[in-house]
């Protein structure tokens, strides 16, 4: 291998290195100034490890303007129990999250008015994570939950209300 061959899979190898440490992904601009690469070269060697991981238990996505490395779909039932989620999203945001499964379709507003001001973040935080979509409807949004939220707690739809009775 020639010295420019070795120093795109030293970078390359850094990349990979940086999805795996960061649990919630890592924007372009960020993977770009670790490895001081324009994005466009990034974007190349991500694609290249992305193809490499085809058919892998862990692939690399593109998912809500973040890269990141993901377990299979077809593999994530086997792991219920063992996975929990990652730490940053704390237990605010799950509050939140919870208000709105229970509520789904719900308005942005309604969330607001029960959870308070902060819920802006988390939902803003929880559109990032690919746990819910939002679509405009006058000065509000309409919030609802996404195929992930279903996927990653093991949910089927029109089961989540019933998460939340005693």
């Amino acid at each position: 291998m020639s010295g420019s061959q070795n120093k795109t899979q030293d970078k390359k190898h850094l990349i990979e290195a940086l999805l795996f440490a960061s649990p919630t992904g890592i924007m372009l601009s960020e993977i770009s100034e670790k490895v001081k690469l324009p994005d466009k070269k990034c974007v190349n060697l991500l694609k290249e490890l992305r193809k490499e991981r085809e058919g892998k238990p862990i692939q690399i996505v593109f998912e809500g303007n973040r890269w990141k490395m993901i377990v299979r779909d077809d593999l994530t039932p086997s792991l219920h129990g063992m996975v929990a989620l990652p730490p940053e999203i704390g237990k605010s945001i799950i509050k939140t999250l919870a208000v709105i499964a229970y509520k789904t379709p719900v308005k942005q507003s309604d969330i607001i008015y029960i959870r308070g001001n902060k819920a802006y973040d988390h939902i803003k935080r929880l559109e990032e994570e690919g746990f819910i979509k939002s679509k405009p409807q006058g000065r509000t949004k309409i919030l609802k939950l996404s195929q992930r939220f279903y996927d990653y707690f093991h949910v089927t739809k029109g089961e989540e209300k019933y998460l939340f009775e005693q």
